[in-house]
């Protein structure tokens, strides 16, 4: 049985199609996965320095739920980085 170039490369075109629409598909299950927040909070510290810190356990202790929230890979701020003097 012979089959065409043409007919194998519409067949390639439809499994690449079928694939990446697949793909799309877990991405966005993925992504609506990750984007989910269903959480509150009273205070948001944003930053870890010694001043933020504070605040953050000073309004745990009173009660309020609280989040802190850090860009960095350390906590501590400028405060633990910068080496004093």
């Amino acid at each position: 049985m012979r089959v065409s170039t043409s007919k194998i490369l519409s067949m390639i075109n439809i499994y690449d199609y079928f694939l990446k629409k697949l793909y799309e598909l877990q991405f966005k299950e993925k992504l609506t996965n990750i984007m989910k927040w269903d959480y509150e909070f009273d205070v948001v510290v944003i930053g870890s320095g010694n001043g933020a810190l504070t605040s953050a356990i000073c309004s745990h202790d009173g009660g309020a739920k609280t989040l802190v929230i850090e860009k960095s890979t350390q906590f501590g701020g400028t405060s633990a980085t910068s080496g004093g003097g």
